[in-house]
């Protein structure tokens, strides 16, 4: 038996067919998306801070290289060496007779290394170190002063210091050897 076929009707609601995220989809992508961007940018934070302190590292170190450089310089075209405030043949202070005639001589003090210089009575005294360089020694050791190839060591001990923060700390030691050119 069959029955008979009943006339349905069918309602359905208007359908929108247009694409996109629900709201709940986009604040779960805009969090996500603030989580991702607060690491990234704190990450960028610490490497432009990181290359801060390099360069600042870099730049005192390149002063402490010239600083030692000249002296080096001015110590081996030197003639007349005396070391001062010596005890144990270890010496605070290095004085000589530089390239030019002037007395010259290289101490620390006060954490800074300076260069005092005399010609014709006038004294010249300036800072050799930058305020960042603090020394916690330099001493020089003066051997074969008054033989024919008078040699001086140095060795020194200090630390870096930008902002009151400790960047590095050294040592330094080199030896010059008297030269007649």
């Amino acid at each position: 038996m069959k029955l008979p076929k009943s006339k349905t009707t069918h309602y359905s609601l208007p359908t929108n067919h247009s694409s996109g995220f629900t709201l709940v989809e986009t604040i779960v992508a805009v969090f996500i998306f603030t989580i991702v961007m607060t690491v990234a940018a704190g990450a960028i934070l610490n490497i432009i801070s990181v290359s801060r302190k390099a360069q600042s590292l870099s730049s005192v170190i390149n002063n402490l290289n010239l600083a030692i450089d000249t002296m080096s310089r001015d110590i081996r075209f030197g003639t007349e060496y005396v070391g001062n405030r010596c005890v144990d043949s270890i010496c605070q202070e290095i004085r000589f007779v530089n390239k030019d005639g002037a007395e010259t001589s290289y101490y620390s003090d006060n954490k800074q290394l300076f260069k005092k210089t005399t010609v014709s009575g006038a004294v010249n005294t300036s800072v050799v170190t930058a305020k960042e360089v603090l020394l916690e020694r330099m001493d020089f050791y003066l051997t074969d002063a008054t033989g024919l190839i008078p040699r001086v060591l140095f060795v020194g001990k200090g630390e870096v210091v930008s902002k009151g923060v400790v960047l590095s700390s050294f040592d330094i030691q080199t030896t010059v050897t008297h030269r007649t050119i």
